[in-house]
Parts: structure tokens; sequence; C-alpha cells
């Protein structure tokens, strides 16, 4: 398992060593949240540590037309269509927010040895909700799901349950997305283009924001989404989050009905 986050240098450029890079990172998290690392032989703390470290110093500066706070592997963004983008800067994001996140709940004492660990993270989090978490054209729905289903292994959704400031946009992405889709699978609109059933990738979806909806798994009533003011802290959460790295200052706006950019959705015909 990798010990060091890298992107892949243009000498190496490949789709393959793309893949290959966020494969890499993709085990050290699917590990961490196995709860099989770190152990005391294969991959220690201090590899995790490392690991960590190299996450927050490597968190990549502007690609070129794409922003600051990507984990994206490849070069920069040259010719770089949106299919690629998804692939290769949004989902590695997702990868290396989650294993923060991840480390942030479950090894508090890997986090406090790790300058800017919090600041990382912000940024990580706010860039991850770029695209709310879709994906490309009409596979937006499969993107939506691939997305949620990677942070879920980090506990970003919990993390942000208990701590909205330290990203205010997509938390009130995971509560847009879970009212719509509680909204479409209640009054059975689940086809999607080229009259695909989504039905057990809305359900799957849901299962993971489930915290945002109490009890019932169908909650249609509109969302409480936060607008608070920049850099206010109202939980005990928040604030020992917000006095590890300075106030939270993120100055996020709710979304309004309709703006998580899911793809509309029609009804099942009799027989489907």
């Amino acid at each position: 398992m990798i010990r060091e986050f890298t992107y892949c240098e243009q000498k190496d450029f490949s789709i393959k060593n793309l893949f290959d890079h966020i494969q890499k990172m993709r085990e050290v998290l699917e590990k961490l949240s196995e709860g099989s690392i770190p152990n005391t032989s294969e991959y220690t703390r201090e590899d995790l540590l490392h690991y960590a470290t190299s996450l927050v110093t490597g968190q990549r500066e502007s690609l070129g037309r794409i922003r600051p706070g990507s984990w994206g592997v490849a070069p920069d963004d040259t010719g770089m269509g949106s299919d690629a983008r998804v692939d290769f800067v949004f989902i590695p994001t997702y990868v290396a927010v989650a294993t923060l996140s991840r480390i942030l709940q479950d090894h508090p004492t890997i986090f406090v040895q790790v300058p800017g660990f919090l600041g990382a993270l912000k940024r990580g989090l706010r860039f991850a909700g770029y695209r709310r978490l879709t994906g490309h054209g009409y596979e937006s729905l499969d993107g939506m799901a691939e997305a949620v289903r990677i942070l879920s292994m980090g506990k970003v959704p919990e993390l942000l349950f208990l701590a909205p400031s330290l990203s205010l946009s997509l938390h009130n992405i995971f509560v847009q997305t879970e009212h719509e889709l509680s909204k479409h699978l209640s009054e059975g609109r689940s086809i999607g283009p080229w009259r695909k059933d989504y039905t057990v990738e809305i359900t799957e979806i849901l299962g993971h924001l489930h915290m945002f909806k109490g009890r019932d798994l169908i909650h249609p009533e509109p969302p409480k989404v936060i607008n608070r003011p920049e850099g206010k802290v109202t939980t005990q959460t928040e604030a020992f989050q917000s006095s590890a790295e300075g106030d939270v200052k993120t100055g996020a706006r709710p979304l309004a009905l309709g703006q998580t950019g899911i793809v509309p959705f029609s009804r099942k015909r009799e027989g489907q």
C-alpha cells in the first residue's frame, strides 16, 4: 500500500498510470474503513501519519482551469474533458477527503500531529462539492452513487452532520440530495435517461445519507439547509474543529430546491 500521495508526472503520463494512482489511494481508504490499518506490521501508525502528511502537503493548486483544492492525479488539465475531470480529479479528491475525514474521526492522535490538516480537509470538502457529487452527462446519478459511496467510507456525511461548518456547501448538498431523491422514490419516479431504473442507486445513496432524515428512509418534507453568518460556530464539535485551526470561513450559500444537478426522473410504466 502507498505511504505517500503523488500525482502522475508528465514523463510517466498514461491513462493506466492515472487509474493505478487512484486505485492505490482507494486501497488505503478501504483498509482504513475496514479497520485493518493501522496495525503493528503491514501498515503502522507511522505509515498512516506519513501518508496523511503527504495528502496535506500534496493538495493540488490550480491545474489550469481547475481551481485549487483537489487531489487530481493528472499533471494538469490540458485537454481534459468533463468525463476525465470526474475520473482523474474529482474521484481521487473524494478518496483523499474521505481518508482525511476517517483519520480525523477515528485517529485524532494522528490528526493533531499534521500541520495544516484541518485547512486541507476544509478546502477538499469545498472542492468535492463543485460538481454537487454528480457524474458526467447521462451518468450523473451513477457518478453520484460512486461519490457518496467513497465519501461514506470516510464517514464524511457523519462528519458534516456533526460539524456542518466544516463545509456548509457540501453539507447542504447532502441535505438537498437526500430530500430530492427521497421525493423521487416516494413518488415512484426512478426512471432516468435511456429508460434505466435507478431504484437501487437511489436507495443506496439514501442509505448513506440517512442521518439527515432521522429515522425514516423516505422523508419528502423540505430539507433544512444551513445559512449561518460566516465563521459562526454553534456546536461543541464545531467549536473543537474551529479552535484547532481558526474560525471556519466558508461563506457558503444554501441550495435552492432543484439545484443538485440530478437528471430528472420519470415514473415507472406498468409492467416495468
